[in-house]
C-alpha cells in the first residue's frame, strides 16, 4: 500500500482494470495541458533501426492510446 505520483500513461490500464485507484488533487491546474510522448532526433530521415522502433512504439501504444 502506498501512493505515487505517475504518469497516466504508465498506469492508466491498471486504473481502468481497477488495480489502481486515482486520487484527485484539488485543481489540478498543473494537468490542464495535454500531453504525449513525443520522439526527438537529430537527423530529417531517420535510420532503419529507428523507423522499426517508432513504429513497434505505435503499435504498443495504440490508436487512441491505451491510458487515454
Amino acid at each position: 500500500m502506498g501512493i505515487a505520483f505517475l504518469a497516466d500513461w504508465v498506469v492508466g490500464t491498471d486504473i481502468r482494470a481497477g488495480s489502481l485507484t486515482r486520487i484527485s488533487l484539488d485543481d489540478e491546474r498543473w494537468n490542464e495541458a495535454k500531453a504525449g510522448v513525443y520522439l526527438l532526433r537529430a537527423l530529417a530521415q531517420p535510420s532503419a533501426k529507428l523507423t522499426i522502433l517508432t513504429a513497434a512504439l505505435r503499435d504498443s501504444i495504440g490508436s487512441p492510446p491505451v491510458w487515454a
